[in-house]
């Protein structure tokens, strides 16, 4: 693995965290077991998320491979949540490559043919949201355009939410609707963990895979 350590303190100078923040660590040396060590700047780092992505950069592995270890237990939570330093009791970090590792937050897919196969859907997005805890949700939209026997068109959006638990088995994701979005065709389950921390979906009907890339929320406007 990878120690962490913290390395010395700034001169005064150097700008400081807000005191009522409670993560105050502006940096890290990353030592590698060869013993070269490697300083990880930790300015505006705040998140789960955001510190997996800045020893990423700095050690030049896929964040999906790392995994971070602090007084023995691995530190856990939401991407999005704060970083408490008393996660941190000895001020060392040691950082695991392992494995694809799938990390709670949304996964957004903006191609629907993988789901949906009414020949007046012209696109959408389709938005899983992995939560910590094992329960997953679902949120797709459905642009559509349409003509009917009387030559009268028109066009509109579908919205359609679900509901489900998930359990990943190697790097396989396996989710379990149990109340799935309204569409044509498969529930998307059995989906592979990349080295990238995506989902790929292996739809059978169009025998072709999709990838859902993590993103923070839905694209389209007004969507919620």
């Amino acid at each position: 693995p990878f120690w962490l350590k913290p390395v010395p303190p700034k001169p005064s100078w150097h700008k400081q965290r807000p005191s009522s923040h409670p993560w105050t660590m502006d940096a890290l040396t990353a030592v590698r077991p060869n013993g070269e060590g490697i300083d990880v700047d930790l300015a505006d780092v705040r998140t789960l998320s955001q510190l997996r992505s800045r020893l990423s950069a700095a050690l030049g592995q896929s964040p999906a491979c790392l995994r971070c270890l602090a007084g023995g237990k691995e530190v856990t939570g939401s991407p999005d949540d704060d970083l408490d330093a008393s996660a941190f009791p000895d001020g060392i970090v040691t950082v695991v490559l392992s494995k694809p590792w799938l990390e709670p937050g949304f996964y957004h897919l903006d191609d629907c043919a993988a789901f949906n196969y009414d020949s007046d859907v012209d696109g959408g997005e389709d938005e899983i949201e992995i939560i910590e805890g094992g329960t997953a949700k679902r949120e797709l939209l459905h642009r559509r355009s349409w003509l009917d026997g009387g030559g009268n068109s028109g066009a509109d959006v579908r919205h359609s939410t679900g509901e489900g638990t998930w359990e990943l088995v190697d790097d396989k994701l396996n989710v379990t609707w149990t109340r799935p979005a309204r569409h044509k065709g498969r529930q998307p389950s059995g989906l592979s963990v990349t080295e990238d921390g995506a989902l790929m979906y292996p739809c059978s009907y169009r025998k072709r895979y999709y990838k859902y890339s993590r993103t923070r929320k839905m694209k389209e406007a007004g969507s919620g």
